[in-house]
């Protein structure tokens, strides 16, 4: 992987394996959109204005769930997304939201770590404030 911006390039070397998880798959984000609705985002830049939303997918034997919002080194902040679970017809949800309004400019990863008895997994959801 090579990323670039303003003159400057990392490059990244990652093997990519199946997925193993069996918790909590990988979430769907929304921004804030007209009269409260989510706007499904395939890019993770945000704006200060706006509002995020994740849903992830939970196994139905999930009994624990918890939620950090980590800076850039990976330290935790004090704001974190306001979590809720839902049952639908798709099967069980969790869903985090927060306003990017207290955030300043940069890259933040949002942690969730579900449990099922002795077992646990944690997902990561990096975006960036712009």
């Amino acid at each position: 992987m090579r990323l670039r911006a303003d003159g400057e390039s990392i490059s990244e070397r990652v093997v990519l394996s199946p997925q193993t998880a069996t918790l909590v798959a990988d979430p769907v984000a929304y921004r804030s959109g007209p009269r409260g609705t989510g706007v499904p985002v395939a890019s993770f830049l945000f704006t200060r204005q706006d509002r995020l939303r994740l849903d992830w997918p939970i196994a139905a034997g999930v009994d624990k769930y918890e939620a950090r919002l980590l800076d850039q080194y990976g330290q935790p902040l004090q704001t974190h997304p306001d979590l809720q679970s839902v049952d639908t017809s798709t099967g069980k949800h969790v869903l985090g939201e927060m306003a990017l309004a207290p955030l300043g400019r940069g890259d933040y990863v949002v942690e969730l770590t579900v449990a099922a008895g002795e077992k646990l997994e944690q997902k990561l959801t990096a975006f960036r404030v712009r």
